[in-house]
């Protein structure tokens, strides 16, 4: 009978690797219970997110009031929220964005993070433009003296180039290029998007848009005396609990949660 040792492979002083990646050890690693976040419980630093609703729901306008309170460091609710400074690319509309933006910012203090508004977006379906795009982002978080970073793509549809949004294929390579912007730099890549007509609870397009997302939020409508309300729904949330709904009115945006 052979000796068990002699069927063991020889072993080696290095570990090896696989296109340069090595494996983590599940038996030594241990949670971090502390990941970090630009606001605790919605949006992780390093992932991917979105804001899916309704043509002019207030999708833009809710997100200039979550990223003036990311900028200025001011909580939303129970909500806690870590300073970052904040990379609007705003393609559509900047000037609306930077109108939305005022009502929050124009008092903000001197110390509030930068937040600031690109009218020029990459095409995130081609990984050229998304390397380039890492890069100024980083050139951007040493230029503004920041170590965390909000990204906003405002709107999908108009950062993927000729990609079709309903291909499984063309929107795989897109959130895998968003995970490498978000994972290189720190920073939380979140896009705008346009919910389907027949489904008003998923994003538009392709499903391997939620499949990949770290964070679905959508922005539906809300019953109440003014037609005005909206709620902010946590659809998903990939590593970390789905919480609360919250209840927002326009145009104050002022927000409970429920």
């Amino acid at each position: 009978m052979k000796d068990i040792n002699e069927t063991k492979p020889m072993a080696t002083k290095e570990a090896p690797t696989f296109k340069g990646h090595s494996t983590v050890s599940a038996n030594k690693y241990k949670i971090n219970p502390n990941r970090p976040y630009i606001v605790k419980n919605l949006l992780l630093a390093g992932q991917v997110g979105m804001i899916a609703g309704e043509s002019n729901l207030g999708k833009s306008a809710v997100m200039s009031s979550i990223a003036s309170s990311v900028a200025m460091e001011q909580d939303m609710g129970y909500l806690k929220v870590k300073q970052a400074a904040v990379l609007y690319v705003a393609v559509e509309d900047p000037e609306g964005i930077l109108e939305r933006a005022y009502p929050f910012m124009q008092t903000a203090p001197d110390d509030a993070a930068a937040f600031e508004v690109l009218d020029e977006g990459p095409d995130l379906s081609d990984l050229n433009e998304v390397v380039a795009f890492r890069d100024y982002a980083q050139e951007f978080q040493k230029y503004h003296y920041c170590e965390k970073l909000l990204i906003v793509f405002d709107t999908l549809n108009l950062s993927i180039g000729d990609a079709d949004e309903n291909s499984a294929k063309d929107m795989s390579r897109v959130f895998k290029n968003a995970q490498f912007i978000a994972k290189t730099t720190g920073a939380h890549v979140l896009f705008i998007h346009h919910v389907g007509t027949g489904d008003k609870g998923r994003p538009r397009g392709s499903s391997a848009m939620k499949a990949t997302l770290d964070t679905l939020l959508t922005l539906e409508k809300a019953e109440d005396d003014t037609g005005r309300a909206s709620m902010l729904l946590q659809k998903k949330q990939k590593r970390i609990p789905v919480g609360k709904t919250w209840f927002l009115s326009t145009p104050s945006l002022s927000c409970k949660q429920r």
